[in-house]
């Protein structure tokens, strides 16, 4: 989700091709440009058959990867999204709540600079600003 405490903006819909907020994660690697879910896949490895559609077809952020014919999650990576989950042939991927509840910033204001920061935009957008 792209939002704040005081505005939410919208629910992510996950597409990875065309979506620009997701692009900040993947390309241009700005981990908290948006705030991710409060869950994380998890792989059941007696369950997975090493398909691939999970890595291959489904996460958007490339968080997964099949490693000895079993699927394996990156944690770090991962934004809880669970469009692995919904496509799994064998049901071997859940969402479980992860131990570190991501940070939603209180304001737009503050979610702003954040991502100018993360960026190196903040010194140019605010000298724009005094202009």
């Amino acid at each position: 989700m792209y939002a704040s405490a005081d505005r939410p903006s919208f629910i992510c819909n996950c597409c990875g091709c065309c979506c620009t907020i997701l692009t900040c994660r993947t390309q241009l690697d700005l981990p908290k440009a948006f705030a991710a879910s409060a869950f994380q896949a998890q792989i059941n490895t007696e369950d997975c058959t090493g398909c691939g559609i999970c890595a291959d077809e489904r996460c958007p952020v490339g968080a997964i990867v099949i490693s000895d014919a079993i699927a394996a999650v990156t944690l770090e990576k991962c934004i809880g999204c669970g469009l692995c989950v919904s496509t799994c042939p064998t049901e071997a991927i859940t969402l479980t709540s992860q131990e570190e509840i991501p940070e939603v910033l209180p304001t737009m204001r503050e979610l702003g600079v954040r991502i100018l920061t993360e960026k190196g935009k903040l010194e140019d957008f605010l000298r724009q600003m005094k202009s």
